[in-house]
């Protein structure tokens, strides 16, 4: 029995088309462009919710920097975020991700493999939350702010 291969790898810039494989039992497929939400189930809604704590709690880090430090503007905010935020904020983020958010993300392509299906509920909530917090932190310069700036 022979076996083969179907490699498919998406267009993300580190993919370069150039990659070849010298095994004629191995086939290397690029997806279509702009499908990688459509095709890879965790990033339409894990990477999306992530996104979405991540930066409320950034924009609730400047809140509260300026609550203290009245004369401080935005950008002078970033003075006070440092790496070990960042991967604390990513950490408290992926720790609201549960085994079945992710099994969840499934139901459009693999819906056998979905046990009790409930929906996705609250990356609406923390979106609208963020940009909430965004506009009292910001000002006016995050009025015309949409939900895909938030995520």
């Amino acid at each position: 029995m022979l076996l083969k291969l179907l490699l498919i790898i998406d267009n993300a810039p580190g993919h370069p088309h150039s990659i070849s494989i010298e095994d004629e039992n191995i086939q290397v497929v690029f997806s279509p462009l702009n499908t990688t939400s459509l095709l890879q189930p965790l990033h339409q809604v894990i990477i999306r919710r992530v996104n979405a704590s991540y930066t409320s709690q950034v924009f609730e880090m400047f809140r509260v920097v300026i609550d203290t430090e009245q004369n401080l503007q935005v950008m002078d905010c970033w003075k006070y975020f440092s790496i070990a935020d960042a991967i604390n904020f990513i950490k408290a983020a992926m720790d609201k991700v549960n085994p079945g958010r992710v099994n969840a993300c499934w139901k459009n392509l693999w819906s056998e493999a979905v046990n009790d299906f409930k929906g996705f509920t609250g990356i609406d909530e923390e979106i609208n939350k963020t940009i909430q917090t965004a506009r009292d932190v910001c000002g006016e310069g995050f009025v015309h702010m949409i939900d895909e700036e938030a995520e």
